[in-house]
């Protein structure tokens, strides 16, 4: 194909030229179809004609002559019993039903000798079938059922028995001629599939052979001068034509070059400007960002001091309603959770100062399953209250390690309150959290993932950003994702976010496996990172 196009692109002649001879092939194939189309349809008329010919002789055969001599000899019969004339007025019409479809015969390829036979065999039952009903007419029944029987029935049987070979002749002759059509319609099927298939061919070919010739060498022409127009001085390679395009090609291409040129300077000037523009921006960003942190901070700081008096009440007021005496059983209970959430609520707080400073938090050897564990027994009931179902799927053999119970809590407590508020929306869904032990790297792997709606893939990057929130006005600060970003930090791991949209969301949460050197101070843990915001 590349040779042909290259010989059609050397071909120094008008490209008007080229396109008609083109076209000139595609006529002179559809032609040739043509003629072998006239030519089928001509035979396949001529066995047509042949057909009904046979088809009119076998229905001369079984629906004239057989029905005919079967209805003379019933009225003949009657005639007999009865000595109606009416029946032997039938009986004549039905005799010149049976000479009519004779003449008939020989019209539509009987033999006429075999036509001969059966006329001479009908004279004689002509004859028979006279004399019985002149006996009949003369009342001599007794010599009229003689003749009936000994002459006239077994002359019937004579024609029918002589019809019967004519029958099975008219009958091949007709599946012969079908077959003949079959083969016939098959090969004119087959000629003709073939040549609109080589039609077909030829003007893909030649298609094919314009565009690589043509339309491929001005779509590079045109693609090179849109790259011009946008700045990028590109040639036009690969169009060797000696025609029009080829002229077209020298011209654009020496035009690129004095373009080229005269831009070079004003390029170099535009990526100086550029690059300042690009540090402003940079500059920009880094001063509001800090301006966010500076404000996050002094919020911060005012969260604290308005919480934490009423939450030391209310540990204050729990722990002493815990010492009367009688308080047992469930009271006992509910009091002990009371503490117990007091307290975390207090930590909660003193998470939001991790986000304003760096603090480093309580580690202890903890199980990362039971804080899971926890965190989802306090959100299981409003889960199945909004019919979303949680699948824990907790690896037994996952390492005991050192976090902060609390704050890893309330990192898994904001996703799940996340997935909540994404599956709700839905009416339904599904959560669930899986965790591993990455030998390989010796950490431990938690994944959150739900079936929601998804995050979009331009506000992925974004999602951990201070007061970066999709929800609604009111229902969020966008802090959640902040602070476990930087809870997970503090703890040396990391924390990462798959999505799309209708597909739902994973959050990868992956910490370091720590087991020596546990403390209170985090500093004081060597080898374990504190991260900074």
């Amino acid at each position: 194909m590349t040779n042909v196009t290259r010989w059609v692109a050397d071909i120094r002649a008008p490209l008007s030229v080229k396109v008609q001879g083109a076209f000139v092939l595609i006529i002179v194939v559809v032609l040739a179809t043509a003629l072998v189309s006239f030519s089928t349809i001509g035979r396949v008329e001529r066995e047509a004609q042949e057909l009904h010919r046979v088809d009119t002789a076998v229905a001369l055969l079984r629906g004239d002559l057989q029905y005919a001599i079967v209805a003379q000899q019933h009225l003949a019969s009657m005639m007999l019993l009865t000595g109606d004339e009416v029946y032997y007025g039938k009986l004549v019409a039905e005799r010149a039903r049976f000479l009519d479809a004779l003449a008939q015969l020989g019209t539509h390829g009987v033999p006429e000798s075999e036509v001969g036979r059966l006329r001479a065999a009908f004279d004689r039952y002509r004859r028979a079938s006279e004399a019985t009903v002149e006996a009949t007419r003369a009342g001599a029944r007794e010599r009229a059922q003689r003749i009936y029987l000994r002459q006239e029935h077994l002359i019937a049987r004579d024609i029918d028995a002589m019809i019967q070979p004519l029958l099975a002749k008219a009958q091949s002759r007709r599946e012969a001629t079908l077959t003949r059509m079959t083969r016939d319609q098959t090969y004119t099927n087959v000629t003709m599939a073939v040549l609109f298939l080589l039609a077909i061919g030829l003007a893909v070919t030649l298609g094919s052979l314009l565009a690589r010739s043509i339309v491929h060498p001005i779509r590079r022409v045109d693609a090179t001068l849109e790259r011009i127009a946008s700045g990028e001085f590109a040639s036009v390679d690969g169009v060797v034509s000696r025609d029009e395009l080829g002229s077209l090609t020298i011209h654009v291409n020496r035009m690129r070059e004095r373009l080229e040129d005269v831009s070079a300077r004003e390029r170099q000037a535009d990526a100086r400007l550029q690059e300042q523009v690009e540090s402003l921006r940079r500059t920009q960003e880094q001063l509001a960002q800090a301006e966010k942190l500076s404000a996050l901070g002094h919020l911060v700081a005012g969260v604290a001091h308005e919480l934490n008096n009423p939450l030391t009440a209310i540990l204050g007021f729990a722990h002493l309603l815990g010492q009367r005496p009688g308080v047992e059983g469930d009271a006992r209970k509910e009091l002990d959770v009371i503490e117990e959430q007091a307290a975390r609520a207090g930590r909660i707080v003193r998470n939001l100062l991790l986000f304003a400073r760096s603090q480093g938090p309580e580690r202890v050897p903890t199980s990362l399953n039971d804080v899971i564990a926890k965190a989802v027994e306090l959100k299981r009931y409003q889960l199945t209250v909004d019919t979303i179902d949680i699948d824990c799927i907790l690896d037994p053999s996952l390492p005991i390690t050192a976090l902060d119970p609390a704050q890893m809590q309330q990192v898994f407590l904001n996703l799940l309150n996340n997935a909540h508020d994404a599956l709700r929306a839905g009416g339904h869904g599904c959560l669930t959290i899986r965790t591993s032990w990455d030998r390989v790297a010796d950490r431990v792997v938690a994944e959150v993932a739900d079936d929601g709606p998804g995050i979009p893939a331009d506000l992925l990057p974004r999602i951990f950003d201070p007061f970066f929130t999709t929800k609604d006005v009111g229902d969020g600060t966008g802090l959640g994702l902040s602070i476990c970003h930087g809870i997970v930090a503090e703890h040396g791991g990391s924390i990462t976010v798959e999505s799309r949209p209708g597909e739902g969301t994973t959050f990868t949460i992956s910490l370091p496996v720590v087991l020596h050197a546990l403390t209170l101070d985090a500093e004081a843990l060597p080898g374990v990172y504190v991260g900074a915001h």
